[in-house]
């Protein structure tokens, strides 16, 4: 350093900054918002790690899907601001060290430690969070004068699946405001070299689900980089998934500003669900693999619900996701609460015989069909709480994990129990001569 700081500068940083509760009506522009991550990256942590994630969150869709999280002091400020930084704490920084600290193998310090990784990644990331603020107030004066960036943590417990999953903890966060066709821009610092970058562990996946009473899509590209976008659509439909699905995907991938030759994973939903939805999606995920050259990753649908940040499954032992599947059956699997990992396989059962599989245990049960297993359960002496009637898979609740899952040589629908209608007999005049003139 060749010079200490100016007193203006001393006081837009410190001295006298303050933290503002209102905003003037003014946009932030996303230039601005990397400016200031691009300040906030360069500050100092131990070997290098960046833990930290941020998602910045413009749109009022994103908004009043970020609204339920917000403790109540702090929810009018946070509509109100042009611009608000959602920061999570990603517990499986040390996958990124041998680019950011490549002087040596640091993520052999970490891997397999997880009170050393838990540790390091609290500390480094609270550093981060401090760096966040002095670059807000450094990157621009009117950003330092007004402040109309909103920093906020959601109030999730710190017993939910954001923070004790085995995986990636920020994907959970972030997928809690589920941006409708929005660019966000989510945050891995790159390292301290001013001439690297961070694209290499960029990922562009495409994703989507019709298996249930919804169609849902979302795309990513360069996943988990420095300047990643990702645009997400759902629409409710009981019918109409094959006319609406390659529409949505198309408008997604034009969105998040990838093309079809780039990607590089297809992530779809194989079932449980009706018949001609499972179809649909698996259809489409070949033909897309085909055109593209992408690999398929196939995902169980009550998987995906059970990843959905809305079930809160509140200390319970057990997470069991049961939907409608009519004639008193349930399409029945259960999950590890915090892991959101299956513990059995996709079955489906009637009432009575989801209830036989929960006996005994601390369960908590959501979906479609969770509140007929519930009461079942009650009468059967046992207790089982039912949440999230109305859950249906999300395509964007896979986006970030699927990145590490295995890929298929070949998907195909999961269908556990035969179909409802069945081919005509064959015609007894088939082969004759019947019907010809002569």
């Amino acid at each position: 350093m060749t010079a200490a700081l100016s007193n203006d500068a001393l006081n837009q940083l410190f001295l006298t900054a303050r933290t503002h509760n209102k905003w003037q009506p003014r946009d932030v522009s996303d230039d601005l918002l990397r400016q200031l991550v691009n300040l906030m990256k360069m500050a100092p942590t131990s070997v290098n790690c960046s833990p930290v994630r941020i998602t910045f969150v413009k749109s009022p869709d994103a908004k009043a899907r970020l609204k339920p999280f917000l403790m109540e002091g702090n929810v009018e400020k946070t509509m109100l601001a042009p611009a608000t930084a959602i920061i999570a704490t990603d517990y499986r920084f040390y996958d990124y060290l041998p680019k950011l600290y490549p002087h040596t193998d640091a993520k052999s310090w970490f891997t397999g430690n997880n009170e050393f990784a838990d540790t390091s990644a609290f500390r480094n990331g609270t550093l981060q969070k401090t760096a966040i603020s002095s670059s807000r107030r450094a990157a621009s004066a009117w950003i330092a004068d007004r402040c109309p960036v909103s920093t906020t943590l959601a109030s999730m417990p710190s017993s939910s699946k954001a923070r004790n999953s085995d995986r990636t903890s920020y994907a959970t966060l972030d997928t809690a405001i589920r941006p409708a066709c929005i660019r966000v821009h989510h945050v891995l610092p790159s390292t301290r070299s001013r001439g690297s970058s961070n694209d290499a562990f960029g990922m562009n996946l495409l994703a989507f689900d019709t298996c249930f009473d919804q169609c849902s899509v979302a795309a990513g590209r360069r996943l988990r980089s420095l300047t990643p976008s990702i645009a997400y659509a759902a629409t409710p439909m009981a019918t109409g998934h094959a006319e609406q699905l390659m529409p949505m995907i198309e408008m997604v991938m034009a969105e998040s500003g990838m093309a079809f030759s780039e990607l590089e994973r297809i992530v779809v939903t194989t079932g449980p669900g009706t018949f001609t939805g499972a179809r649909i999606a698996v259809s489409a995920a070949r033909a897309l693999a085909l055109a593209t050259g992408a690999a398929v990753v196939p995902v169980s649908s009550l998987q995906l619900m059970a990843m959905n940040p809305v079930v809160a499954t509140g200390g319970a032992s057990r997470l069991a996701i049961a939907t409608d599947a009519r004639r008193g059956e349930v399409y029945f699997q259960t999950f590890d609460p915090r892991s959101s990992q299956p513990l059995s396989a996709s079955e489906v059962l009637v009432v009575g015989e989801a209830v036989a599989r929960l006996a005994g245990l601390n369960t908590v049960i959501a979906g479609s069909g969770a509140a007929a297993v519930a009461e079942s359960a009650e009468n059967s002496g046992h207790s089982v709480r039912a949440i999230c009637p109305d859950l249906l898979p999300e395509a964007i609740d896979m986006l970030f994990l699927s990145s590490e899952w295995p890929v298929a040589d070949r998907v195909s629908p999961l269908y556990l129990r035969p179909p409802d209608a069945k081919p005509p007999a064959p015609s007894p005049f088939a082969g004759t001569n019947v019907g010809r003139r002569a």
